[in-house]
């Protein structure tokens, strides 16, 4: 199976990235008081003006078509680079667009009346329930993701006859599916503002796209025939032309619902851009890729971002809008590089190098350190016993037990943390938990604590460390439980550092040790960690 080139998938988050430019700068211009907010449905889009608000409206309408353009071309990238049977990406797609639809009726908005709600309060403002875009994408993504396997002139078909839906006349039943609707139900009124059918249509463009143009392997072109670039590029200059010619309204050119020539234009505009993006130099145009590579975040949080400034300036001049629309861009874009940075790929460990300075003493402040329970476990085993702590990092733990033992090795895969437990006089070894390189039976007791839901593979890290464990031997776990509202924020807490930790249970602890001969026995100590203190079997060697 044919993989995707870099430049094309560059030139997508590219092309992604200066739509969410254009997207902050109109969503600021409506929050902020610039201007209208959007078109009557069923009137057409007004011919640009000379003031700076029309002219943001105007491009900003480039913003939805390219966004359900880039959902289908992501599907057919996601298919072609991923061999999934059919059944599991429909699976998989069917999700996505679930999410998308459930961050839409709650996030996003409440997010358009989260200005009004602070400045005029909750009692002001009663929002109807907006379905807007990322209801569209959602619905887009299950639609696509339903369909059988179709040829590509099968799927043209279909996606001009959904397009060209919009243009019918249609009964009230079918509008939330052709068309625009507004509409009470239980009480509240919703509103589609992004109808399924005409909009899953651009998206199944998309795909069509991605399938046929994208599978090429030039990066000059984005992956685009140079006769139908040469179509497009018709096609772009006349839908410009007719745009700026005169002050009348383009006649043709519908959003609400979106007309046939609507989406003719701009996707001619749009793909005409991503094959100039692609012919960009890469380095050029890497704030646009960091936008892009964080879309969805950035869509959601900068409507709270224009809500929050607008306590202090609203109504806005279109000089000021502009001016705090740069501002949330930029700083989406800081946020964007840090998140990037922070879970970045890198050689085992050195996500925790960045916050070995800092370790002991978070640790001590959140009282974490169960120096007492982890005694006590110890208790019992030879004095010139050896001890290995497992993800053992800075040390702390394993020098206030150095009386119990005549050995203590420190293992963790962190050369920033095995740096400050050298500092102790503590033996340390920097590797991973999944290959311990000791022999079997070397150690009279193995301590992990706070570090196993760091291990992508707990299993396997279990049974190392059962195997360097001496018959007769002691395991001692401490494990967050995250049950609870303490274990919650724990875990929010976790995921705020873009740490994808996997915390188990008591019980799924239990039978992974179980698995490997051990029997124990397990408590709590605290509304947030548990302790697991367990025997290796003499005699019987682990499974």
């Amino acid at each position: 199976m044919k993989r995707v080139s870099a430049p094309r998938v560059i030139a997508l988050d590219t092309l992604r990235g200066l739509l969410i430019v254009l997207m902050i700068a109109e969503h600021a211009r409506q929050i902020l008081g610039g201007g209208v907010r959007m078109e009557t449905p069923g009137t057409p889009i007004p011919a640009v003006s000379a003031d700076a608000a029309s002219l943001i409206r105007l491009l900003s309408h480039l913003c939805a078509p390219g966004f359900f353009l880039l959902l289908g071309i992501g599907m057919a990238l996601h298919l072609e680079q991923h061999a999934y049977p059919l059944t599991e990406a429909r699976r998989r797609f069917f999700k996505r667009g679930a999410l998308l639809i459930l961050l839409q009726v709650t996030v996003e908005n409440l997010g358009w009346g989260f200005p009004m709600l602070l400045r005029a309060g909750s009692a002001a403002h009663a929002a109807p329930l907006y379905l807007g875009v990322l209801f569209g994408l959602g619905a887009s993504l299950i639609v696509a993701a339903a369909l059988p396997p179709l040829a590509d002139a099968a799927l043209l078909a279909l996606a001009a006859g959904m397009i060209a839906s919009a243009a019918v006349s249609l009964p009230p039943v079918l509008r939330p599916w052709m068309g625009w609707l507004t509409s009470g139900f239980f009480g509240a009124r919703v509103e589609i503002l992004y109808p399924v059918l005409p909009w899953s249509g651009i998206t199944l463009l998309g795909l069509l796209a991605g399938r046929r143009c994208l599978c090429d392997r030039s990066s000059r072109t984005a992956g685009f025939p140079l006769p139908l670039l040469a179509a497009l590029a018709a096609v772009a200059v006349w839908s410009v032309g007719t745009l700026l010619a005169g002050n009348a309204a383009f006649s043709g050119w519908y959003k609400y619902p979106p007309s046939p020539l609507f989406v003719l234009g701009t996707l001619s505009l749009l793909m005409m851009l991503l094959a100039l993006l692609a012919a960009v130099p890469r380095a050029n145009l890497r704030p646009l890729q960091l936008l892009g590579r964080h879309a969805l975040a950035l869509y959601l949080a900068h409507l709270y971002l224009l809500g929050i400034v607008s306590l202090w300036v609203y109504p806005a001049s279109m000089q000021q809008t502009l001016t705090i629309a740069a501002g949330v861009g930029v700083l989406g874009a800081g946020w964007c590089r840090w998140r990037e940075r922070l879970a970045r790929p890198a050689p085992a460990g050195n996500r925790f190098d960045r916050y070995s300075r800092h370790y002991d003493r978070f640790m001590r402040l959140a009282r974490l350190n169960r120096v007492g329970e982890i005694r006590h476990a110890l208790t019992g085993v030879r004095a010139e016993g050896h001890l290995l702590d497992v993800g053992g990092g800075t040390g702390y733990l394993a020098s206030r037990l150095t009386d119990l033992f005549a050995r203590i090795v420190v293992v963790d895969p962190s050369a920033g943390m095995l740096s400050l437990a050298r500092r102790r006089n503590l033996p340390t070894c920097q590797a991973s938990a999944l290959a311990l390189p000791f022999a079997d039976g070397e150690f009279d007791a193995v301590l992990c604590t706070d570090a196993l839901h760091h291990i992508k593979q707990a299993g396997l890290a279990i049974a190392e460390m059962c195997r360097v464990l001496k018959p007769g031997g002691r395991l001692v776990i401490l494990e967050f439980h995250i049950r609870g509202p303490a274990g919650w924020l724990f875990f929010a807490f976790e995921r705020l550092l873009l740490d994808r930790s996997e915390f188990l249970t008591p019980d799924q602890l239990r039978v992974l040790l179980e698995r490997q001969g051990l029997r124990g026995t397990t408590q709590r100590i605290s509304r947030l960690q548990y302790l697991y203190v367990g025997q290796k079997p003499v005699g019987e060697p682990a499974t």
